[in-house]
């Protein structure tokens, strides 16, 4: 995988934050500090929370991943404290839309159909889109291939349209979270599983996933979108602006390379 920080950026954002997040389910991470006062302006982050090695909540509340750290670090570029906001995928945008908080970094794909919904920034990061299925199994990606497989997704993910126009007969079992699809998957309840490279790597190396394994290449086609990018409300320009400038900085002094290299054995990079 949209705030107001336009001219009014602190003063929109405090007053969002004290009236739109009283009945909000939330859980913070700490940001990086320096030997200076705490930054003044607050930005809300909308995260799912269970996308391994993404995001994922901790015991204590707190939240983990690739992402909150790529959230962490933009914050500090921006000089603005995160305060994370945890949501379900499938309302997701609705979410940023309705102001319950200012940006989505959650490995959101850029394409057009969510274009008319929300601003995107760059991407962040790239990557493929794959099947998993148990170690003895194996398929074609193509319509016969996958015909009579039922398949694990996640529901609203841009990948489904693929497996939907490539072989109309292949049966989708839709979830809205990744522990829901992953135990469905280990438990034998679809042949197999399709999302983000990255995202079924997670699966794979989670306790269990050593049965299982990466089945065809890497799917890299323009129906997959563009890459991941941070989303904001279509009119958050500015906001988008500065969300861009950091990210560009994180590539620049090599934050992006140690946050990629602490999750992954290869590089992600959108640049």
């Amino acid at each position: 995988m949209k705030r107001r920080i336009v001219v009014g950026f602190s003063a929109s954002l405090a007053i969002a934050t004290l009236l739109g997040c009283a009945s909000t389910p939330q859980a913070t991470t700490e940001t990086p500090t320096e030997a200076t006062s705490e930054p003044s302006e607050v930005l809300r982050v909308g995260s799912e929370g269970d996308y391994p090695p993404f995001s994922q909540q901790n015991p204590d509340g707190t939240l983990s991943g690739f992402d909150i750290d790529i959230a962490n670090a933009l914050c500090e570029k921006m000089q603005v404290k995160c305060e994370f906001v945890v949501n379900e995928w499938p309302t997701i945008i609705p979410s940023l839309n309705a102001g319950k908080y200012d940006v989505i970094i959650s490995s959101m794909s850029i394409n057009d159909e969510r274009r008319q919904q929300v601003l995107f920034t760059q991407p962040y990061y790239k990557s493929g889109y794959a099947f998993i299925a148990p170690k003895d199994v194996t398929f074609e990606l193509t319509e016969a291939g996958l015909a009579d497989k039922t398949i694990c997704v996640f529901k609203n993910s841009i990948g489904n349209p693929w497996i939907e126009q490539t072989s109309p007969q292949a049966q989708l079992l839709q979830y809205d979270d990744t522990q829901t699809l992953r135990t469905d998957f280990f438990a034998g309840r679809c042949d197999a599983a399709f999302d983000t490279k990255l995202s079924m790597q997670g699966i794979l190396d989670a306790e269990g996933g050593e049965d299982y394994h990466f089945v065809g290449e890497e799917l890299k086609e323009p129906i997959f979108g563009e890459g991941a990018g941070i989303a904001v409300r279509k009119d958050d320009q500015a906001l988008a602006d500065r969300l861009n400038q950091a990210i560009d900085e994180l590539y620049t002094d090599g934050t992006f390379q140690e946050i990629n290299n602490k999750y992954f054995p290869f590089y992600i990079g959108a640049k």
